[in-house]
């Protein structure tokens, strides 16, 4: 929930997949969407026009992969779970939450971002403050200047940033048919309205 809303926080839109017990490799955790340019009207995203009268421009997509900090390995396994998810976005990003990474650790991580172009975050926070953390229901539904105030106490670290792949479509027709062709299809409907309903509304839960 509080990585889906710091996507919100950053005016990207958010498709957030029901929670499985295991993670899934056939789509990411959440995907955070581009909008073409818009402005906020009744707690409502609407879309700007063309004056051309042409097409909206297409959204770009971000697949994200949330884990917590884990050994090497764990660490390793979810850095190639964003890959093998995230083929299909113009972007891929892993965060993890909470623990420290060693210096080895982070370097391995950082090495591999660079081969891959995936963006790693991550979000130190202990035991006590995850915890100390409001539920997942009221970070969802908290509005933004409620929310950001918590999201600024966060320890946020960038390790890598994502690289963008224009021909990130290309690279996966195939995907069309799995689970990421849902949050596509929420996307080309949000265009075909012309508009963005408020979070709540933007936010598919389990």
């Amino acid at each position: 929930a509080a990585v889906a809303r710091m996507q919100d926080a950053a005016g990207r839109g958010v498709f957030v997949y029901p929670a499985d017990a295991e993670a899934s490799w056939s789509h990411p955790d959440m995907a955070a969407v581009t909008w073409p340019a818009g402005y906020w009207e009744e707690g409502a995203y609407v879309f700007l026009h063309p004056k051309d009268g042409g097409e909206l421009p297409a959204p770009s997509f971000k697949s994200v992969c949330v884990a917590f900090v884990a050994d090497a390995p764990g660490n390793r396994r979810e850095f190639f779970r964003t890959v093998g998810t995230g083929l299909w976005a113009q972007e891929s990003e892993l965060v993890l939450v909470g623990g420290e990474l060693c210096s080895e650790e982070e370097d391995e991580l950082a090495q591999l971002a660079a081969l891959y172009g995936v963006g790693i975050v991550h979000l130190a926070m202990t035991e006590r403050e995850l915890a100390r953390m409001p539920r997942a229901d009221e970070i969802f539904r908290a509005p933004l200047d409620v929310w950001r105030p918590q999201a600024d106490a966060l320890n946020v670290r960038m390790i890598a940033s994502p690289r963008y792949r224009a021909d990130a479509e290309a690279l996966s027709a195939p995907i069309d048919r799995s689970d990421v062709a849902i949050v596509r299809a929420w996307a080309d409907g949000c265009r075909e309205r012309g508009r963005v309903e408020s979070f709540e509304f933007r936010v598919s839960v389990s």
